[in-house]
C-alpha cells in the first residue's frame, strides 16, 4: 500500500509492504512486513511480523499494533511533509494491506 502525495505527483509519502501466507487452519503461516518512504532506507518491521503470525487477518487488530509499534520509527522529514506524518499513516496503510490480502483469499 503506497499513500501517494498527490500534489507531487506519484511521490510516496510512505508504503507499506504485506506478504502473508495463510495455513489449512486459514491463520497466517508466514508474515513479512517492510516499510519504505518512512525513514532514509526500507526496512522490515520484524515485530508486526512476528504479531500477524498464528493469527488470523484481521485489519482492526494489524492496525492496532501497528499504531503501537509505530514509535520504533524515526520518520524522515522532507519538504513535501515532515517526518511525523509518515510514521502516522502507517497504522492506516497496515489496515489497508491486510484488508487487500483478505480480498485475495
Amino acid at each position: 500500500m503506497r499513500l501517494p502525495l498527490r500534489r507531487a505527483g506519484d511521490y510516496p509519502v510512505a508504503i507499506v509492504s504485506i506478504a502473508a501466507a495463510l495455513g489449512r487452519d486459514g491463520l497466517v503461516a508466514s508474515a513479512k512486513v517492510a516499510v519504505g518512504s518512512v525513514e532514509p532506507a526500507a526496512r522490515r518491521w520484524r515485530q508486526l511480523e512476528a504479531d500477524l503470525i498464528g493469527r488470523s487477518l484481521d485489519s482492526g487488530w494489524a492496525a492496532s499494533r501497528a499504531e503501537s509499534y509505530s514509535e520504533d520509527f524515526r520518520g524522515r522529514d522532507g519538504v513535501e511533509v515532515p517526518g511525523w506524518y509518515r510514521v502516522k499513516v502507517l497504522p492506516i496503510l497496515v489496515r489497508r494491506a491486510v484488508d487487500a490480502i483478505r480480498e485475495q483469499h
